[in-house]
């Protein structure tokens, strides 16, 4: 049994592993790209084989992020970041701990001759003159004073050495919050109209609605476009309404998210709306009004 969890643990130790793992993720990513996201598959559902939709459907394609697969990748990649940074991190801890000082005067023997600097001063004043020299690059200074010589050991950028664990906790700790806001979080959306007020929100699964502790109401909708038409810049004003006082009123758009107790709105799309009257025309058979 202790063969076999030490395989387990020098299998996702690798850094070989990490790098497959990131290039499947990778892989992933790009398919979610070409491929148009939940509400956005709509579309696509009218220019391809029926059969096809319901495959790419079955296979979770339209909501990439949210898939099992997606979710065992997560998981794989924080279970290898996790193992690698234990397996790794006793020597870089010693590796900071300690600041050798050479004292073994065989250790400069193999230096090049442009490595070499020949002085006629005092043994201390040399020292003296040495340290000071580098405390204007180095942090860390240490001195040893043996047999008469004077050994110094310059050492700068210990940091480094753990630099790669804090990179592996911060992505440890985003794909555990991108997993807990999946899992328990709540996913919505809604359509308003410019001066209509909204209080629940359709959830992300489609069956069900949820009521919010709170109102918003959309006081006006803004597009800019370029010269060939394109959408340049769209932008919703917003008012928060709670036991019927404004609470806040806040500008929402692209990439520019707007938080309010606990949730997070998004300015995901927009359109054109039917008007709430229209005209008749009733014609006889001979085509007259």
């Amino acid at each position: 049994m202790s063969k076999k969890k030490s395989g387990i643990w020098f299998f996702f130790a690798s850094v070989q592993v990490a790098i497959v793992l990131l290039l499947v993720i990778a892989f992933f990513v790009m398919i979610g790209t070409l491929f148009p996201q939940r509400e956005g598959a709509v579309e696509l559902a009218g220019r391809i084989p029926p059969g096809l939709f319901s495959f790419l459907q079955k296979m979770q394609v339209f909501d990439l992020y949210h898939s099992v697969w997606f979710f065992i990748l997560m998981g794989l990649l924080a279970v290898n970041l996790l193992i690698c940074s234990l397996d790794r991190f006793p020597a870089a801890w010693r590796r900071f701990r300690s600041s050798p000082v050479p004292r073994d005067p065989d250790a400069f023997q193999d230096l090049p001759e442009e490595n070499l600097f020949y002085s006629d001063s005092d043994v201390k004043k040399a020292a003296d003159a040495a340290v000071s020299l580098l405390k204007k690059k180095y942090y860390s200074i240490k001195q040893a004073d043996e047999a008469g010589s004077v050994y110094l050991c310059a050492q700068k950028g210990r940091f480094a050495h753990l630099g790669v664990y804090m990179v592996h906790l911060s992505v440890l700790g985003l794909i555990c919050g991108a997993v807990i806001g999946s899992v328990f979080g709540i996913e919505g959306s809604v359509t308003m109209l410019e001066g209509e007020t909204v209080s629940g929100i359709n959830l992300r699964n489609g069956n069900s609605t949820m009521p919010l502790p709170f109102s918003v109401r959309c006081d006006k909708f803004t597009i800019e476009r370029y010269k060939n038409g394109a959408p340049k810049l769209f932008q919703s004003d917003l008012t928060f309404i709670k036991n019927e006082k404004v609470v806040r009123s806040a500008r929402l758009l692209v990439n520019h998210p707007v938080d309010f107790e606990g949730f997070r709105f998004y300015q995901a799309s927009y359109g054109s709306a039917p008007g709430k009257k229209a005209t008749l025309a009733l014609l006889r058979d001979g085509g007259r009004r």
